[in-house]
């Protein structure tokens, strides 16, 4: 008699597990009809996430743009040279605004600080 009860109770988990991950599936919230096109997704995939054709990411230090082949499939390529050289000024400048808009001498500034003082910065220029 426990025999039985320890199959349908495993049998029962199965069913529930099975269940759940299919409602898993269908919950995602990515509106993945709007991106694939007979069967392909038009874009590149990294770490679980979509990611549009042209778009840059930082992969394994190194930054590749998403584009696609003939055959629709996405991949992730190195940047050209006037890509690459335009994205590494690109991260200069992005680094030297962050340095001069988060401190002043040694205390760094909350958000609201740094807001006045990017406001003040502009509105001189």
């Amino acid at each position: 008699m426990l025999r039985y009860f320890i199959v349908i109770a495993v049998t029962n988990l199965a069913f529930d597990l099975a269940v759940a991950e299919q409602n898993n599936e269908k919950d995602t919230g990515f509106p993945w009809e709007l991106v694939i096109d007979r069967g392909k997704i038009n874009g590149c995939i990294y770490n679980n996430r979509y990611y549009s054709n042209g778009s840059i990411v930082v992969k394994e230090t190194l930054p590749r743009k998403c584009k696609i082949d003939s055959n629709r499939d996405g991949y992730w390529a190195q940047l050209e040279e006037d890509e690459l050289k335009l994205y590494e000024s690109s991260v200069r400048s992005q680094m030297k605004l962050e340095e001069e808009a988060l401190t002043v001498g040694i205390e760094p500034l909350n958000k609201y600080e740094a807001a006045i003082v990017r406001f003040m910065r502009r509105s001189q220029e």
